[in-house]
């Protein structure tokens, strides 16, 4: 952010804006699909879904449909946080989409270290899909050409 004159220059100020929106806009996505997750598909007994220890201690317990939704958390959050960014985006809009989706692969790999008992399958399958090809679905999506 610039000084001129004694003011916010307007530009970088609404491109930062931006970030932050869309970075909350995707956490908040991810939060409402945990939270809403137990009245879809409801979870093993004695399984606190806010708490990663007790997913941790429990996954023994889940069975494949439980996965469903943290990988759809996942998918639509990394497209949401990319369709936002190419949309917005005044230039680099590829380059920033896939960074949206780069950064949150690393978060999905620290997920994969935190729970390092879930099984392989999920893993491979959310850290394959849900993150670059959804970062690249959604700038496909969000890109318009400026004229």
């Amino acid at each position: 952010m610039r000084i001129i004159n004694n003011s916010i220059h307007e530009p970088n100020f609404k491109k930062y804006l931006h970030l932050y929106w869309i970075y909350n806009f995707r956490r908040s996505c991810q939060f409402s699909n945990v939270t809403i997750s137990p009245f879809f598909i409801h979870q093993p007994e004695g399984v606190d879904v806010k708490n990663i220890k007790s997913i941790a201690d429990n996954i023994s317990l889940y069975e494949p449909i439980h996965f469903l939704m943290p990988y759809l958390a996942h998918a639509i959050g990394t497209f949401v946080a990319a369709y936002f960014v190419s949309r917005f985006a005044v230039n680099h809009q590829f380059k920033l989409a896939i960074l949206c989706g780069v950064l949150f692969l690393l978060g999905g790999i620290m997920a994969v270290k935190m729970i390092p008992n879930s099984p392989l399958w999920f893993n491979v399958l959310d850290l394959m899909t849900a993150y670059i090809p959804m970062a690249w679905i959604g700038y496909k999506l969000g890109f318009k050409v400026k004229t």
